[in-house]
């Protein structure tokens, strides 16, 4: 993490925003990897084991793809770098660069969708956990938005570029209202002195 954190704050063309976001999705879906983990070493939780050990089963196979997407999403921009000097291979380029934030959002999506079971069986102490991991997920949209964006904007396909741009923003507004809901509903939970 030390050398990505100094290759990303140097001028080197790559890590940059869109492996950031994508690492930032890696790390929203390892804290609920951490609650699964804490939750079935322990037996107070044991009605829940089940659902414990299908999440963590998920949440194993997420974070191994997010971790190729983002090396998959520096190796890109490196060659997108070069297609610059080569006008006709830019549009193809362009394409294959909005490739990795794309199935980034699609992860974070249908991740979300099923989040919000899970308020119920964490563990009161881990709820802060889940709601940071909403922001990490959240962050993580919005970044990987923000990279098809400035790759679509340069599509000479406009029809392409249209429907990318339409599909990606209607994508990040369902994933915008559910973790606003989720984050809203955690946060009511832990300021209800009752609640614990």
């Amino acid at each position: 993490m030390e050398k990505y954190i100094k290759e990303l704050s140097s001028s080197l063309p790559a890590p940059g925003g869109g492996s950031s976001s994508i690492l930032n999705a890696a790390l929203g879906i390892s804290l609920v990897s951490m609650i699964a983990n804490i939750s079935l070493n322990n037996p107070k939780y044991k009605d829940n084991h089940n659902q414990f050990k299908e999440i963590l089963n998920k949440t194993e196979e997420i974070t191994k793809r997010l971790l190729k997407l983002k090396k998959q999403d520096e190796e890109i921009f490196l060659i997108l770098k070069e297609a610059y000097k080569d006008k006709p291979k830019i549009e193809d380029a362009l394409i294959e660069a909005i490739k990795a934030p794309k199935e980034t959002l699609d992860i974070i999506y249908n991740f979300t969708s099923k989040l919000s079971n899970l308020i119920e069986i964490t563990p009161k102490l881990l709820l802060s956990d889940l709601g940071i991991s909403i922001s990490h997920l959240n962050s993580s949209a919005e970044g990987c938005t923000l990279t098809i964006l400035v790759n679509t904007n340069l599509l000479k396909n406009k029809d392409l570029k249209e429907e990318i741009n339409i599909e990606v923003n209607n994508k990040l507004t369902l994933i915008n209202n559910l973790h606003k809901d989720i984050y809203n509903n955690i946060k009511r939970k832990l300021e209800n002195k009752w609640y614990f």
